[in-house]
């Protein structure tokens, strides 16, 4: 019927078959549509026979009825805002949050993470105010939030641990170095622990200060000679032996070749040449192959690259096919990766003697989530101490280089206190 349903109950006797018909009184219970559900109305025939009542029901849903969320009051010039909730990290400092309502039900909300800046107010002998402002953009219009929080007199201190090379051994020592002023306590004596891994050697460094445990680690990736072997990679700072003809070739099969003179270094490519090379082993450094005399050095000047660097960077090389033999070469590719570069950010790399420098890695774990990668030296500045590599110039996001897998190019900023 228009508004509804009309409902009847047909009773059948067991002994001759006997049927009845009653009209059952109908009742309908409508639910209004939300943002994520559409609205339906439940009809509830009930029929009373024999001093029985039976009951049945019919559910039926008002199909695209659902509202959807509306968060149309945020808008530029609006009174509403969203609301702020700020949480403390386990390491210092705060994230923040900003809350969105929904129109239709405000039990629904959208929560957007904010930008967060800070300024410092806070001296160490006297204390003061941080000021943290969080920013979202929500329907291209911007909302702000301020916490303050009050610092007392003291030093904010940080954990700097300083690594010393010794007769091919590591040596480490803490110290803690305020953010805010001229002001270091230490040295702090380190437990070291060593463990030696398949392919890299783990250095373990623990100091404790006011009963907190610091920890960083230190990785020393071994060079052992690998033979080849077809469908493997090799990466920087692996050693292959290469005992027979080899062929490079890039991705486009174009022939790549070198041709070779006793212990002298790979040389640039020539292309179209016939010319096969047979050598010993060779190195891979950064982006260079370095040829390997008996003793394990380098032999002659540092070669030009074999590859042409459209594609990026090559670190490393894949074993396509073959077995050696001079009518069947090995076939090498090459393996591109990322980048990271290394902003010396008001100081400078006296090796490199640049203020900035590039090196190309890809991602490769050695155990537990530790990630081997190759890091810059570490840049100096006159009367300041180097705090490690951080996310932004501001140094405010120190980088984990253990946990953390680089898949694309970044880049990371020095971090310096005045000393």
């Amino acid at each position: 019927i228009a508004d509804g349903y009309s409902v009847t109950a047909e009773f059948t006797c067991d002994i001759d078959g006997h049927k009845e018909t009653v009209t059952a009184e109908v009742e309908a219970e409508e639910t209004e549509p939300s943002c994520e559900t559409d609205g339906y109305i439940i009809y509830t025939a009930s029929v009373t026979f024999g001093d029985e009542i039976y009951q049945d029901e019919k559910i039926v849903v008002d199909e695209g009825s659902a509202l959807g969320h509306d968060y149309s009051q945020y808008y530029e010039g609006s009174n509403d805002q969203p609301t702020f909730v700020w949480t403390e990290k386990a390491d210092g400092g705060y994230t923040a949050v900003a809350v969105f309502c929904c129109n239709n039900d405000h039990s629904h909300t959208q929560e957007i993470a904010a930008e967060i800046s800070v300024e410092d107010g806070v001296e160490c002998s006297e204390g003061g105010n941080l000021y943290y402002y969080a920013s979202v953009d929500f329907n291209d219009c911007y909302y702000n939030d301020e916490k303050i929080v009050e610092v007392g007199p003291g030093h904010d201190l940080i954990p700097v641990f300083h690594w010393f090379s010794i007769e091919k051994d590591y040596e480490a020592e803490l110290i803690m170095v305020c953010k805010r002023e001229d002001y270091q306590y230490g040295p702090i004596e380190v437990e070291l622990t060593v463990s030696e891994e398949d392919g890299y050697t783990l250095y373990t460094a623990t100091g404790t200060y006011n009963d907190v445990d610091y920890t960083e680690h230190k990785i020393i990736v071994h060079n052992a000679a690998k033979p080849l072997s077809v469908g493997n990679t090799y990466k920087v700072g692996d050693t292959i032996e290469l005992n027979g003809t080899v062929y490079f070739s890039d991705d486009c099969d174009d022939a790549k070749r070198t041709s070779m003179s006793g212990l002298t270094p790979l040389v640039s490519v020539e292309s179209g040449s016939s010319a096969q090379s047979s050598y010993d082993a060779i190195i891979l450094e950064n982006n260079l192959f370095v040829r390997m005399d008996d003793s394990g050095y380098a032999a002659g000047e540092m070669p030009e690259w074999l590859f042409d660097q459209s594609d990026g960077m090559l670190v490393g090389v894949r074993i396509e096919s073959g077995t050696g033999a001079e009518n069947d070469p090995y076939i090498l590719k090459p393996v591109y990766g990322v980048s990271v570069t290394y902003e010396a950010n008001d100081g400078v790399f006296n090796s490199f003697e640049g203020y900035s420098v590039t090196q190309y890695y890809t991602e490769q774990e050695i155990s537990d989530g530790v990630y081997a990668i190759p890091i810059a030296e570490n840049p100096e500045s006159s009367g300041k101490l180097f705090l490690g590599w951080f996310t932004d110039e501001y140094a405010t996001e120190k980088f984990d280089f253990e946990n953390t897998p680089i898949t694309e190019s970044i880049t990371l900023y020095a971090g310096w206190i005045s000393i």
